[in-house]
């Protein structure tokens, strides 16, 4: 074997190690992100709500027929009862930023807009549409206040 045939082996053996050590790097980052997500969905003690929402947020997981997990929507089951009212049937496939509320972010949402969520409760939640902002209370399927979203563009051009 000649030296550059060396060369090649040793070459091809230090890939294929650096390869296998991304790959279990890779592996221990998804490892790490999963354990992080498993424990910002962990139930907390006491609020029967709180423990009702993480139970929902705990279903992002399922399984396909072969084995194979996916990811879902944790908020699917409110979405799709949310868009059987009339006032939102037309944002069906529409993207929008969703928030429960609870008992840790309600008080300062009180406080800083009391106009949207003064009839508010922990346990409702809020769709953040381009155009269109819903509090929407889940429990009771109703539509606890709506508000159209006028995006208003200031420039310094006259």
């Amino acid at each position: 074997m000649t030296k550059r045939e060396t060369y090649f082996k040793i070459i091809i053996v230090l890939l294929a190690v650096g390869l296998i050590a991304v790959l279990i790097q890779n592996q221990m980052i998804i490892g790490k992100i999963t354990e992080l997500n498993l424990k910002g969905n962990g139930e907390t003690a006491g609020n029967e709500e709180t423990k009702e929402t993480n139970t929902v947020e705990k279903e992002t997981e399922k399984e396909t027929p072969s084995g194979e997990e996916i990811q879902t929507n944790p908020f699917q089951e409110v979405i799709d009862k949310l868009l059987l009212h009339p006032e939102i049937e037309n944002y069906n496939g529409r993207m929008a930023i969703i928030t429960p509320l609870n008992e840790e972010n309600l008080p300062e949402l009180k406080e800083k807009y009391p106009n949207i969520y003064s009839d508010s409760k922990a346990g409702d939640y809020v769709f953040e549409y381009s155009d269109l902002l819903v509090v929407y209370d889940y429990k009771n399927d109703s539509i606890v206040k709506i508000f159209n979203i006028q995006n208003i563009n200031i420039s310094a051009e006259q």
